[in-house]
């Protein structure tokens, strides 16, 4: 098995933290969230997941500043 974004059963992802306070705006908000990447068959290394979570975060950013202009990604 490959890593792909469309396999459900190869990334989970936790919704870690809504932070809005010191340094946030007002009503703006920072939002933490944890991708775990698996394989079934193999270990999966840095190697092979940074294309996907590089991709998954490029296009998660294109539909944020779709939404709003003022996304800022650090």
């Amino acid at each position: 098995m490959t890593l792909s974004a469309g396999d459900s059963s190869a990334m989970e992802i936790d919704f870690v933290e809504d932070y809005r306070g010191k340094g946030i705006s007002e009503g703006r908000r920072a939002i933490l969230l944890r991708l775990h990447y698996r394989d079934a068959t193999r270990s999966v290394t840095d190697e092979i997941v940074q294309p996907l979570h590089d991709t998954i975060v490029s296009k998660a950013l294109e539909s944020l500043r779709a939404l709003d202009d003022a996304v800022r990604v650090r």
